[in-house]
């Protein structure tokens, strides 16, 4: 694991400027509110939620480790609170020595962290496991990393990017387990589980899709199906629903199901939502209603302003089922694709958070780059020019769209009331 976490010497200038572009925001996002939180009272937090508008996202966090609760929805987020403490008891000692809140300095690290690792363990997998040459892999890393809501989950106070990081540890270990045809044994399997369906319940299904892919037939055996499978999740649901029976004040399991399907939508058009929500926001801001929250004004569909951000979605699916044909005999990328699948399976289909599936690109964008890098690996890299000037392209649309939005609105000036 040691190893898993230094920076090789063919990998330092993508990592500084990965690190470079992850901070910059970081550090905007901090000083807008820093003085809100420094010298902490009740109206600090009542001034701070007038303004925090960043889409869907929530700044529970903040909340938690300022005073600690369990802030999050235990139903979908069992352990999160938990896994919080120790933060928040980092935070009452810096408190006391310091006379501030540093409840947004905590998170900065945790989040910095947590987005540089993920960009790393996309380029390592893309790099060291796919074998793509070191400049399409590091396209391939900037397209996930410019993307609209991968680069906000990163500096946004709420759980996405705590997922992102441990769903790309596991594909990170399940990409090199494939390529060296070994398993993942019952204990590693478990503790990467409860971990990171503690943080987000839905995502365990992401890991055993994972633990399925590399291990094969073997994840059926009945000892090892009984031990990291079967019984870790009958835990960790039971965990779940009795967690949110006591949240919900002592509410019957059907009253948690039936509070869970209020975020399902099912009267929007499924095509909208795919082009302009799930493809189309996932990557590129709306310049209309920018960051709006759907409960807050937000349209649940917006349209662009502009055919370019159409053209540029295009070239993205382009590159994206030219992925899926050349590595459609590559275990790898079936199991990126089957990521995706779920999410268009719980978001499109079924309609979960549909008017705000953008949010949740952390669960699956990473899956975009990998299934695109086949077009760059094994005897076709000097077939790839279009493709790599198509990526090359919409990388510089991407940088030049996004980043300057997401500048102007953390630049804006607070409301104080």
């Amino acid at each position: 694991m040691a190893s898993m976490f230094s920076i090789r010497k063919g990998e330092r200038w993508q990592a500084a400027l990965f690190a470079a572009l992850i901070v910059f925001f970081e550090v905007l996002i901090t000083a807008k509110f820093w003085g809100l939180f420094a010298d902490y009272d009740d109206r600090a937090w009542l001034n701070f939620m007038r303004n925090f508008r960043m889409s869907g996202f929530d700044p529970i966090t903040y909340s938690v480790l300022t005073h600690w609760h369990q802030g999050y929805d235990a139903l979908r987020h069992p352990l999160l609170a938990f896994m919080m403490y120790p933060l928040y008891g980092l935070n009452q000692l810096l408190w006391w020595m310091t006379g501030a809140n540093c409840c947004q300095l905590i998170m900065d690290i945790v989040l910095t962290f947590c987005g540089f690792y993920s960009c790393i363990f996309l380029h390592r997998i893309l790099h060291r496991t796919m074998g793509v040459s070191t400049p399409a892999a590091f396209l391939l890393t900037c397209l996930f990393l410019f993307s609209a809501y991968i680069i906000v989950a990163m500096i946004v106070p709420d759980h996405f990017c705590l997922s992102l990081f441990l769903l790309m540890l596991t594909l990170s270990l399940s990409a090199e387990k494939i390529k060296k045809e070994q398993s993942f044994g019952i204990r590693q399997s478990v503790i990467l589980f409860v971990v990171t369906s503690g943080v987000t319940l839905s995502n365990g299904a992401l890991v055993l899709l994972m633990l399925l892919f590399t291990n094969g037939r073997a994840f059926f055996h009945r000892r090892y199906f009984v031990g990291a499978v079967f019984i870790p999740a009958l835990i960790m649901g039971l965990l779940a629903f009795g967690m949110g029976r006591v949240t919900m004040h002592h509410k019957s399991n059907k009253g948690l199901v039936k509070n869970e399907m209020k975020w399902t939508n099912n009267k929007l058009d499924r095509t909208d939502i795919l082009r302009e929500n799930f493809f189309g926001e996932s990557m590129q801001f709306h310049r209309k209603h920018l960051l709006g929250d759907v409960l807050s004004g937000r349209p649940a569909v917006e349209k662009y302003t502009t055919p370019w951000n159409y053209v540029s979605e295009a070239v993205v699916l382009l590159l994206l089922a030219g992925g899926l044909w050349m590595g459609c005999r590559k275990r790898l990328m079936w199991l990126a694709a089957a990521i995706m699948a779920f999410n268009i399976i719980l978001h499109v289909l079924i309609g979960f958070a549909a008017d705000e599936c953008y949010i949740m690109a952390s669960h699956w964008l990473f899956t975009l780059p990998i299934i695109i890098g086949h077009l760059f690996t094994g005897n076709r890299r000097q077939l790839a020019a279009l493709p790599l000037l198509m990526l090359t392209t919409v990388d510089l649309w991407l940088l030049c769209w996004n980043m300057p939005l997401l500048y102007r609105y953390l630049t804006w000036p607070l409301k104080i009331v």
